[in-house]
C-alpha cells in the first residue's frame, strides 16, 4: 500500500502530540473546558475557562488532547521569563485596524519577536514579557460602546485587557463562537508562526510605561472611531432619567409615516441640530450617514443627502452616492437613531416630550419592477498550453488543486509571489542594458471562504520560515567574523520578510534600516492595496511611487516618516489574493498616474459550491522541488556583493533574436491601441502598453522556476521558447483585464450608455446641454480625445434605438 496516499495536512493551529509536548515544556499551562462541558459544580463551561483547582501554580507537563491555554504571571519551579498577554477585545474592524497599526509602530524597534493570536476576528491578543522583577497585575482599560447607547451590551463592548498574574490566555483550542480554532501568526506580516515553535524569552519585551501608554493610545482611538466610554454612558443616561425620558433605539413614526425619535423630533430636526462645518472629518460624516441608514431602513437618502451638503463646497455628489451605496455593508461601531439623538442634544437639542405615534396602515400600491440586467462578469482565464512545461505554472496548479480554487487565478497568484521571492536575487533587463526587475504585480479576486489564504500561504511560508533560518545564520556568520577581526566590524545583511500591510512611508522607513531597495508586499486582505494605495485614508495624499517606480528598477527618493530617506533604485512585486473590491480600489485610485497598469487583474468565477474536500495533500515531489528552489535563491543570494541593489543582482538578459520578437508583438498590439485610444478607453490602452514589460517579467519568472527546482545550470540568456510562452500568457492575461474593465463598466459601448442612464437617476429629464457638461467629467468620455463629439454619437444611437426620447417641446431627453 502506497503511504504517501493516507498523509493528511495537519493545521499547525491544532495541537499534535510532539507540538504540545513542546509548548508545555517552554510555558506554564493550563487545560481548558470544552463548551458546555460540565464543571465540577455542576454549571456549564463557556469554552474557554481553565479545567482544575490551583491551576495558577500548577502547570501541567503532559497533553491530554484539551484545550490549552497559557498561564500569566510567574508560575513555581517555572523558570522562563513570566508571560503576559495584551488582549485587545475590539468587536469593530475599523477601530481593531487603528489600533494594530498604531502599536505596529510603536513596537517597532522594541526587544522580541511578537507574535498576535486570533480567535475570534477582529479581537486580538498579543503575548509578552515584562523588564520588571515584580508581578504584573491584571488591567482593564475603560470600556467603550457605540455613541449614543441606550444600554451597554457586553456584545458591543471594546476593552483593553492587559492580563496579568491569576490569568491565562487561550493558546490552542476551538473557538466556543466560531468552532474554529484559534491562530497564531507573525504580528503585521499575516504569515503563520506558531507560539509552540517560541520560546518565552524570545516574545515582545515592554515596560510598565509602555504598557500605559499603549492603554491612553488605545482609549484615544476607540474615541476617534466613533465610540462612547461607559463612564460617559452613564452620565448621559442618568441625566435623561431625571428628565423623564426612556432612551430607545426603536423609532416610530408619526402620521405623515416620518421616523421619530423617544423625544418626539423626527430626522430632518434632529439634523438640523447636528453641525457639517468645515471641522467635521469623514469619520463624522460618515457615522451620521449610518446611523440616518439605520434608523430609516435605508429610505432617508433625501435627509442625509441635505444635511450632506449644508457643508456647500465641501459636499462631493460622487462621493456620497458611493457611501450612501455601501452603506448595506458598513462594519463599523452600530449607529442609528440613538447616535443621532446624542449628536444632536450635544449640541443643544431641546427636550420634548414624546408623542404617541398615530396608527399607520398606509395603502401599498406595487407594481412590477424592471428586470435588472445582471453586469457582464469576466470569464475563465486560460493558461496557454505552452507555459503548462513550466515549474511555476505547474506549482501554480497543483495549489489549486488541492485548494479547489480556479487554476488560472492561483497560478497567476503564484508566479507573482514567486516573482517577489526570485526579485531578491535576479533580474533581467532591455536591449540597450539597462536593467528590468522580474517582480510583478498582481490582483486576484476571489469570495470569502475560497481559501485565498491557504493557497498563498503555500508560496510564501516555506519561503518565510527559510528567510528566518537564512537571517539567524547570517547573525550567527558575522557574530564569528566580528569575533576574529579586531578592525572595522561587519555588519549582518538581513533578508526582510514579505510585509502584508502597511503605508509606502512604512515600507520606505524597513527598506531604509534594511539598506535594501527590495520590497515584497503580500496579502490574502484587500485591506494591503487600501492601505498602500490610499483608499479611505484621511488626510493622507495618495503616493504611488513605490510602486511606481519599482515596477522598472527607478531611482527613487522619499523622506517622509523619519530623518532616513531612501535614495536608490526600487524594485520588488505586489500580490494581493483577496474579494471582490480590490481591483475596483486600483482603479479608482489610479486615475492617469500609471498605477492600474502595472498590474494583472484577475477576476475569475469561483468554484463555491463545487468543492469536494476531498483533495488530498499537496505532491510531495513539488514540495520538494520548491524548497529546492527556495536553497538555490538563497544560496545565489549570498553571493551577490552588494546585496540590496539592483545593479548587482544576478543578471539573465534576452538574446538579439528576442528584439525581433518583441518588436513585432509591440507592432501587433498598435491597432488595438489605436482602437481604445480612440473610444476614449485610456485604461486598456495603457494595459496594452505594458504588454512587453510584463512578457519580459513572465519569461524570466518561468525560467528561473525551472532551472532552480531542478537544479538545472541557468544560462546567461533567457531562451527564446520561454518568451514566446510568455508573450501568449500575456495576451491571455490582457484579455482577461479586458472583460474585466467591461464588467466595471470602465470601458466598451455599456459603460458609456451607463454613465448616460445614471444622469437620469436624480432628474426626469435632460437637456442636451446639460448631458454634455455634466459627462464631459465622467469616464469614459473624460479620457476621449473629443469628448463632446463622443458624447454625441452615444447618445444619437440611444435615441434611434428607443433607448432615450427626445422632447421637441421642452428640449429634453427622457429614458425610453
Amino acid at each position: 500500500m502506497d503511504n504517501a496516499a493516507t498523509i493528511v495536512e495537519q493545521d499547525p493551529n491544532q495541537l499534535t502530540a510532539d507540538t504540545a509536548a513542546k509548548l508545555l515544556k517552554a510555558f506554564p499551562c493550563c487545560f481548558l473546558y470544552n463548551k458546555g462541558e460540565q464543571r465540577a459544580d455542576g454549571t456549564l463551561a463557556p469554552g474557554k475557562d481553565p479545567k482544575g483547582k490551583g491551576w495558577p501554580d500548577n502547570p501541567q507537563r503532559r497533553w491530554n488532547g484539551r484545550g490549552v491555554g497559557v498561564i500569566c504571571g510567574p508560575v513555581p519551579e517555572h523558570e522562563a521569563p513570566p508571560v503576559y498577554g495584551l488582549d485587545f477585545d475590539i468587536v469593530y474592524s475599523k477601530p481593531a485596524k487603528a489600533m494594530l497599526e498604531w502599536l505596529e509602530g510603536f513596537i517597532a524597534g522594541k526587544q522580541g519577536f511578537a507574535l498576535s493570536r486570533v480567535g475570534k476576528a477582529p479581537k486580538t491578543l498579543i503575548p509578552f514579557t515584562i523588564d520588571d522583577s515584580e508581578p504584573l497585575r491584571k488591567i482593564n482599560s475603560e470600556k467603550f460602546y457605540p455613541v449614543g447607547s441606550a444600554e451597554m451590551d457586553d456584545a458591543e463592548k471594546c476593552q483593553l485587557e492587559i492580563l496579568g498574574a491569576g490569568n491565562q490566555f487561550v493558546a490552542y483550542h476551538a473557538h466556543p463562537d466560531t468552532g474554529e480554532p484559534y491562530r497564531w501568526d507573525m504580528f503585521g506580516t499575516g504569515f503563520i508562526d506558531q507560539l509552540y515553535d517560541t520560546e518565552p524569552g524570545e516574545l515582545l519585551k515592554l515596560t510598565r510605561d509602555d504598557l500605559a501608554e499603549i492603554q491612553a493610545a488605545f482609549e484615544h482611538l476607540m474615541v476617534g472611531h466613533g465610540l462612547e466610554s461607559s463612564r460617559s454612558i452613564k452620565a448621559r443616561l442618568a441625566d435623561e432619567k431625571k428628565q423623564g425620558a426612556t432612551p430607545t433605539n426603536k423609532p416610530t413614526h408619526n402620521a405623515s409615516g416620518e421616523v421619530v425619535s423617544y423625544t418626539g423630533h423626527t430626522i430632518s430636526e434632529l439634523l438640523d441640530y447636528i453641525p457639517n462645518g468645515g471641522d467635521v472629518d469623514y469619520d463624522e460624516w460618515l457615522a451620521v450617514l449610518a446611523a440616518i441608514n439605520e434608523a430609516t431602513s435605508g429610505s432617508g437618502e433625501h435627509e442625509a443627502r441635505r444635511w450632506s451638503a449644508s457643508n456647500g463646497s465641501k459636499h462631493d455628489e460622487d462621493k456620497f452616492n458611493k457611501t450612501w451605496a455601501s452603506l448595506g455593508e458598513y462594519t463599523g461601531p452600530r449607529r442609528d437613531l440613538a447616535t443621532l439623538v446624542y449628536l444632536a442634544k450635544k449640541n443643544g437639542l431641546p427636550t420634548r416630550k414624546k408623542a404617541d405615534p398615530a396608527s399607520i396602515n398606509p395603502e401599498t400600491i406595487f407594481s412590477d419592477d424592471k428586470d435588472n440586467e445582471e453586469p457582464a462578469r469576466p470569464g475563465d482565464f486560460i493558461i496557454p498550453q505552452s507555459c503548462k512545461g513550466s515549474f511555476v505554472v505547474q506549482l501554480g496548479a497543483e495549489i489549486a488543486r488541492v485548494t479547489e480554487m480556479p487554476e488560472s487565478t492561483v497560478v497567476m497568484t503564484t508566479m507573482a509571489a514567486l516573482s517577489g521571492i526570485l526579485s531578491t536575487t535576479y533580474t533581467t533587463g532591455y536591449p540597450d542594458g539597462a536593467r528590468l526587475p522580474i517582480g510583478m504585480n498582481v490582483v486576484a479576486e476571489q469570495p470569502p471562504g475560497a481559501a485565498k489564504s491557504r493557497a498563498l500561504n503555500k508560496i510564501i511560508k516555506p519561503w518565510l520560515k527559510s528567510v528566518k533560518q537564512y537571517n539567524a545564520k547570517e547573525t550567527e556568520r558575522v557574530e564569528a567574523a566580528n569575533e576574529e577581526n579586531e578592525g572595522e566590524q561587519e555588519k549582518p545583511f538581513y533578508i526582510t520578510y514579505p510585509i502584508s500591510n502597511a503605508t509606502p512611508e512604512a515600507v520606505e522607513q524597513v527598506m531604509t534600516k534594511a539598506n535594501t531597495g527590495h520590497f515584497f508586499l503580500q496579502s490574502a486582505e484587500q485591506g494591503l492595496v487600501k492601505i498602500l494605495f490610499g483608499d479611505g485614508q484621511k488626510d493622507r495624499p495618495k503616493n504611488f511611487d513605490l510602486a511606481l517606480k519599482g515596477f522598472n528598477g527607478e531611482f527613487h527618493a522619499g523622506c517622509r516618516v523619519t530623518r532616513d530617506k531612501i535614495e536608490r533604485e526600487v524594485y520588488g512585486a505586489v500580490v494581493c489574493f483577496a474579494q471582490a473590491g480590490s481591483i475596483k480600489t486600483i482603479l479608482n485610485n489610479s486615475d492617469g498616474d500609471g498605477l492600474a497598469e502595472r498590474f494583472i487583474h484577475i477576476a475569475e468565477p469561483h468554484r463555491l459550491g463545487q468543492r469536494t474536500h476531498d483533495t488530498g495533500p499537496m505532491s510531495e515531489w513539488m514540495e520538494h522541488e520548491y524548497q529546492a528552489l527556495i536553497s538555490q535563491v538563497l544560496m545565489d543570494f549570498q553571493g551577490i556583493d552588494e546585496k540590496g541593489d539592483l545593479d548587482s543582482l544576478k543578471y539573465l538578459g534576452f538574446s538579439s533574436k528576442a528584439n525581433g520578437i518583441i518588436q513585432k508583438y509591440k507592432i501587433r498590439l498598435e491597432p488595438k491601441m489605436q482602437l481604445h485610444a480612440d473610444n476614449g478607453e485610456n485604461s486598456m490602452t495603457a494595459f496594452l502598453a505594458k504588454a512587453d514589460i510584463q512578457a519580459r517579467k513572465m519569461a524570466a519568472v518561468m525560467y528561473l522556476s525551472d532551472c532552480l527546482s531542478a537544479g538545472k545550470p541557468r544560462l546567461a540568456t533567457i531562451p527564446d521558447d520561454y518568451l514566446n510562452a510568455a508573450i501568449e500568457l500575456t495576451d491571455a492575461a490582457l484579455g482577461h483585464i479586458e472583460q474585466v474593465l467591461t464588467s466595471l463598466e470602465r470601458m466598451g459601448p455599456d459603460a458609456a450608455k451607463s454613465a448616460i442612464y445614471r444622469q437620469f437617476d436624480r432628474k426626469d429629464g435632460r437637456t442636451a446641454r446639460e448631458l454634455k457638461q455634466n459627462l464631459k467629467k465622467v469616464k469614459p468620455f473624460k479620457d476621449h480625445a473629443t469628448p463632446y463629439a463622443y458624447i454625441e454619437r452615444i447618445i444619437k444611437g440611444m435615441v434611434n434605438r428607443g433607448d432615450l426620447i427626445y422632447d421637441p417641446a421642452d428640449k429634453k431627453l427622457r429614458l425610453g
